[in-house]
């Protein structure tokens, strides 16, 4: 009887000590999902653009868009969508840096650029979501 007990008692605490780890402690802290236009605008009649970046993001945190097109033009445009991101620097630049809000979720910010005659050329908008 004793012995059933103490392999008993024996077999408890192991598990309680196997189980006791946490996995976070051995999770690795994966870049966020990138948003990548595949490396260039092929020359076509028509306009195409993208606005590159990451698609997650977190909280309270600064991340960097990058608008690409094969329409060439000196004047861009960043608008969020919301109101959980706001632009840092970068309001007429191809790229622009953002940083997202302490109460951050989901948001969009829409890149587009301006002929020189003032009419809008291409507009690409890209959603990142908290992670």
């Amino acid at each position: 009887m004793k012995t059933n007990f103490y392999t008993i008692l024996i077999l408890s605490v192991l598990v309680c000590f196997s189980c006791s780890k946490d996995n976070d402690e051995n999770a690795v802290d994966q870049p966020p999902i990138q948003n990548d236009c595949g490396g260039g605008m092929a020359k076509t009649l028509y306009t195409e653009c993208c606005v590159e970046g990451p698609i997650q993001a977190k909280s309270d945190q600064i991340i960097s868009l990058t608008y690409t097109s094969n329409f060439e033009s000196d004047i861009y445009e960043w608008t969020v969508q919301g109101n959980s991101i706001t632009l840092v620097e970068g309001q007429n630049a191809a790229t622009a840096k953002f940083r997202t809000a302490k109460n951050f979720v989901k948001d969009s910010i829409l890149g587009f650029s301006i002929s020189p005659e003032g009419v809008p050329a291409c507009g690409n908008i890209i959603v990142i979501t908290a992670y």
